[in-house]
């Protein structure tokens, strides 16, 4: 049995890659259509990024592709019932960094195991952060802002994607870098966060580019400064916090994509290799790019490293900040 294991994982390996995926599809006995979870509300970076890739990936699969966001739910949710789902290739998530390597040290009870409970099928993209304001703040540089919540923390608050995320974590470290500890008002999305400061719930946002690029454009908010280690390409008269005479903070949400972990090693494969070709492509770079998306082709190793020196790095934070379990 052992001998005929290997001929058939041999041949199957031989396979198109396409035709690898199809055929593990054809062996469940439903004809709905693949599953992509979001762990977040529809209108984000994230949510962008899928809705970007499904349609060319339900072509090259030649099967529909349905986006599932979870709005009213928290991310441990959604990556539950992505564990829980069956290993056949027609369930996969997208997965960042905050899920797998912040919220994990940071929320009491939280259940799922982030090195184990997921298999790695490719990494995706890179969303840089900035820290911004409204135009209406007065504030048009972040040594004014810095110098105005020194003189009065109390009357400063932030705002975030939400608890745990990339975002809430890399203004913690910048408050902790200036000496100063304002209230968090976390939102469920980062979208949610840039209404917040709209609607003036806070006084200043860190939020990714992918869903606050419309809103930079349009005038709406003000970036004062990227939380990268150089300047972006759509936003290029930005100053990095370093530039703006903050240095030592550089924080990104990083997004892959990821199966129940007892999927098929050759079905994960097959579907890195489709979204990898995608990523790849001339026109998803340039609509990414125009998006605030750093698009970042890589296989289900690469994903696996790039999350392990994010668990290790989140840890880290986590632990410096004083935000562990309590």
């Amino acid at each position: 049995m052992r001998l005929l294991g290997k001929i058939a994982l041999s041949c199957l390996l031989a396979m198109p890659l396409s035709l690898v995926f199809s055929t593990a599809q054809a062996q469940s006995p439903t004809e709905a259509p693949l599953r992509w979870i979001i762990p977040y509300p529809a209108g984000g970076g994230t949510d962008f990024l899928a809705r970007s890739l499904s349609g060319p990936l339900s072509d090259a699969l030649r099967q529909p592709v349905n986006l599932e966001n979870r709005a009213g739910e928290t991310p441990e949710g959604a990556i539950k019932e992505a564990i829980a789902a069956k290993p056949d290739g027609r369930t996969f998530v997208s997965a960042d960094n905050g899920i797998l390597g912040l919220i994990p040290f940071m929320q009491p009870g939280v259940s799922y195991d982030p090195e184990t409970g997921l298999k790695p099928v490719s990494l995706m993209a890179r969303f840089p952060l900035v820290l911004a304001v409204k135009p209406d703040s007065g504030f048009k540089t972040l040594d004014a802002l810095v110098q105005a919540i020194k003189a009065s923390p109390e009357r400063y608050t932030f705002g975030s994607a939400g608890a745990g995320t990339p975002h809430h974590v890399a203004m913690a470290l910048f408050n902790r870098q200036i000496g100063v500890t304002l209230s968090h008002v976390p939102s469920r999305g980062a979208a949610a966060s840039v209404v917040s400061l709209l609607a003036g719930h806070v006084n200043v946002i860190m939020v990714d580019t992918a869903a606050a690029a419309g809103f930079i454009r349009s005038g709406k908010i003000r970036p004062l400064a990227v939380v990268h280690d150089q300047r972006l390409a759509n936003l290029p008269d930005l100053p990095t916090l370093t530039e703006a005479g903050y240095p030592g903070v550089s924080m990104s949400a990083l997004v892959g994509l990821f199966v129940p972990a007892q999927t098929p090693d050759a079905v994960a494969q097959a579907l890195g290799a489709q979204v990898n070709a995608l990523l790849k492509l001339p026109e998803t770079v340039q609509k990414l790019q125009a998006f605030g998306i750093e698009p970042i082709a890589g296989s289900a190793s690469d994903c696996a490293q790039a999350m392990t020196r994010e668990r290790e790095q989140g840890r880290a934070a986590v632990e410096t900040l004083g935000l562990g379990r309590q």
